[in-house]
């Protein structure tokens, strides 16, 4: 999701709620990967996962979100 201005336009949601939408669901499945749940464990795609969301929560200023 690189266009959220568009997203936003679209599906009139506010661009920092679908932004915190895109962090959040990252780490979930991010989880996923980590734990296996409904995927292949893979703790490589799982630090690759955490670590958007880590640059996604600096980027966007709400560090909270961040692993």
């Amino acid at each position: 999701m690189d266009n959220i201005d568009e997203l936003s336009r679209v599906s009139c949601c506010l661009p920092q709620y679908i932004r915190k939408g895109i962090a959040i669901s990252t780490f979930i499945l991010g989880r996923c990967f980590e734990l296996g749940y409904g995927i292949k464990k893979d703790p490589k795609q799982s630090i690759l996962m955490y670590k958007k969301v880590r640059i996604k929560a600096i980027d966007d200023e709400f560090i909270r979100f961040c692993v």
